[in-house]
C-alpha cells in the first residue's frame, strides 16, 4: 500500500476550506496500472466553478479535484509495456489530480517531450484537449481564417494562440486588463480588451469565436460578427462569478439572459453555436489516446506558466486563478 496526500473538496464554499489532507491508500497495481508519483498537478477554471457548486458533472462531495499531473512512474503492472519505473510522464486524469500519487492506465499517459520540464509538462494536458478540440476538432479552421479567442490570456488561450499561429490563422485576443497585451501578441496574435473589441464596427469577418464568458451581451455580439458559415463555440460561463465567489444575482441574471435563437435564427443567418465540455471526452479512452498522441505531434507547444504554488497553498493558488490575476497556467507543486 502507497500511502498519499490529497487535497479534497468537501462543500461549496471558498477557496478557504482547501487543505492538505492524508489521502487514501494506494494498493499497488495490478495488469496495466501504473502509479505516477505527482511533482506537478494543473489548476483550471472548471475547479473553481465545481468548488462553488456551479459544475453538473462534479462527482458527489468528498472528492478530490483536478484534471492533469506530471511526475515519475514508481509502480507499474504485470501487463505495462511502453512505460518504465523512473520514467517521466504526464497524464490526464478525470478528478484525482490534486494528490501525491495517482493510478492510472496506459492510456492516459505520455512521456514528456524533451523540450518541456515537469513543470511545463503538468500544463499541457488539459489546456492542449480544450484547444485541440476546439479548433480542430469542431473547427475545422485552416489557413485563411479569422478568429477571435476571448480567454487569450488563461491557459486554453495561450495554447489556442500558438496552435493558430502554427496554422498561420489570423487571430485576435481578448483580454480584460491592456496590461495583459504582451501575453497575447507574443504569440502573432493581435490584443483587444473585451471593451475595445465590443466598441469595433461590427463587421461579418469571422470563421469561429471562442467564448468563455456565458454573457449574453458578449454572446449576441459574437453572433452579430460571425460570417456565412461562421461557428461561436462556447465552452464557459466565467460571468457567473464575481472576485472569486458565487454571484447569486449574477447567475441568475447570466441563467435568464442567455441568448434565445430558434433554429430559423441559425437557419437564415447561415451560422452554427455550440457548446463543449471537454470532461466528458475523458470516457472515451480510444478519444483520450487520440489525443495524447496528438499532443506529442505537436512539439512546438510551450504552456505559458504564470506561477506554480507549494500544495500547501492550494488556497492562495484558487485565488489567484479565481481573481483574475493569473496570465497563464497555474500550477500546485507537491515535491
Amino acid at each position: 500500500m502507497i500511502k498519499t496526500k490529497a487535497i479534497y473538496i468537501r462543500k461549496n464554499s471558498s477557496a478557504k476550506q482547501l487543505k492538505i489532507e492524508d489521502g487514501d491508500e494506494l494498493k499497488l497495481p495490478t495488469g496495466k496500472e501504473m502509479i505516477i508519483q505527482v511533482k506537478y498537478s494543473g489548476i483550471n477554471f472548471a475547479d473553481i466553478m465545481m468548488r462553488l457548486g456551479l459544475y453538473q458533472d462534479a462527482p458527489p462531495k468528498p472528492y478530490i479535484p483536478g484534471y492533469e499531473v506530471s511526475g515519475v512512474v514508481t509502480h507499474i503492472g504485470a501487463e505495462v509495456k511502453d512505460f518504465q519505473v523512473g520514467d517521466q510522464v504526464l497524464a490526464g486524469t478525470k478528478f484525482g489530480g490534486y494528490s501525491s500519487h495517482v493510478k492510472v492506465l496506459p492510456y492516459q499517459v505520455i512521456k514528456i517531450p524533451s523540450h518541456l520540464s515537469l513543470e511545463e509538462a503538468a500544463a499541457l494536458p488539459v489546456n492542449f484537449i480544450t484547444s485541440y478540440l476546439c479548433l480542430d476538432e469542431i473547427g475545422r479552421l485552416r489557413r485563411g481564417d479569422r478568429v477571435v479567442i476571448d480567454c487569450a490570456t488563461g491557459g486554453v488561450g495561450s495554447i489556442a494562440l500558438q496552435i493558430l499561429r502554427h496554422l498561420e490563422i489570423e487571430t485576435i485576443g481578448l483580454t480584460g486588463n491592456s496590461s495583459k497585451f504582451p501575453a497575447i501578441e507574443k504569440y502573432g496574435a493581435k490584443a483587444m480588451t473585451r471593451e475595445e473589441f465590443e466598441k469595433s464596427p461590427v463587421k461579418k469577418e469571422y470563421k469561429f469565436i471562442l467564448n468563455s464568458s456565458g454573457s449574453k451581451k458578449e454572446v449576441k455580439d459574437q453572433l452579430s460578427r460571425l460570417q456565412l458559415g461562421g461557428h461561436l463555440l462556447c465552452l464557459g460561463l466565467s460571468s457567473a462569478i464575481s472576485d472569486g465567489k458565487k454571484s447569486i444575482p449574477k447567475l441568475i441574471k447570466t441563467l435568464l439572459t442567455v441568448p434565445k435563437l430558434s433554429l430559423f435564427d441559425f437557419m437564415l443567418g447561415n451560422i452554427t453555436m455550440s457548446g463543449l465540455n471537454a470532461l466528458t471526452y475523458f470516457d472515451d479512452h480510444k478519444w483520450v489516446e487520440k489525443s495524447m498522441v496528438k499532443m506529442k505531434e505537436y512539439d512546438f507547444l510551450k504552456p505559458n506558466i504564470h506561477q506554480s504554488f507549494p500544495a500547501a497553498n492550494i488556497s492562495e493558488a484558487h485565488r489567484e486563478l479565481e481573481t483574475g490575476k493569473a496570465t497563464g497556467k497555474v500550477l500546485l507543486k507537491w515535491s
